[in-house]
């Protein structure tokens, strides 16, 4: 059960207040506090073993937070040297969950790719797509209008779609979900 910081003083105190005796104290803060939930006995042993061994808490909360920006850090510098880096590649190397990578990618405006092979395209190949796309009834029906689509030699945009980046032999895809 968590209890509110003025909670958590107040059960200090009468824990101190009782010499130590935490079950005086039960009886204690009932007395004091008859409106509120009451802790065990156990919450008041606990709650002064955590004020001694890490203080009023602030510490705690302080090495979180360095050890967090530390594994930002290595995710961040990881993913700048090798972009091409999967995130459940990335989380084996750095033993960091991977749900941490992708966050921490998401928070930093980046995005995890895969590398998905395809066949070599040539130049006219965009405007076949565009075409393709505007023949295929079941596509046109998950779309406004067959207009929607712009091609380029390079790339392919759809208002509804990710960017999708042609080169040689590579095609480059957001992880969906991201």
């Amino acid at each position: 059960m968590i209890f509110t910081n003025e909670e958590y003083a107040d059960i200090h105190f009468c824990y101190g207040f009782c010499d130590g005796n935490a079950e005086a104290a039960v009886r204690e803060y009932r007395r004091r506090y008859p409106n509120r939930r009451l802790p065990s006995a156990q919450v008041f042993s606990r709650t002064h073993q955590n004020f001694r061994n890490f203080g009023l808490g602030g510490n705690v909360d302080h090495n979180r937070n360095r050890q967090n920006n530390n594994n930002q850090n290595r995710i961040l510098r990881a993913f700048d040297n090798n972009p091409r880096l999967s995130s459940r590649r990335a989380a084996h190397q750095l033993q960091i969950s991977k749900s941490q990578i992708l966050r921490t990618l998401r928070n930093n405006h980046k995005h995890a790719y895969h590398l998905q092979p395809v066949h070599h395209l040539h130049p006219g190949d965009p405007e076949q797509r565009k075409c393709c796309a505007n023949n295929n009834y079941s596509f046109r029906d998950s779309t406004d209008s067959p207009d929607e689509w712009i091609s380029t030699p390079h790339r392919a945009f759809s208002k509804f779609s990710t960017n999708l980046e042609f080169s040689e032999n590579i095609l480059l895809f957001l992880i969906s979900g991201l």
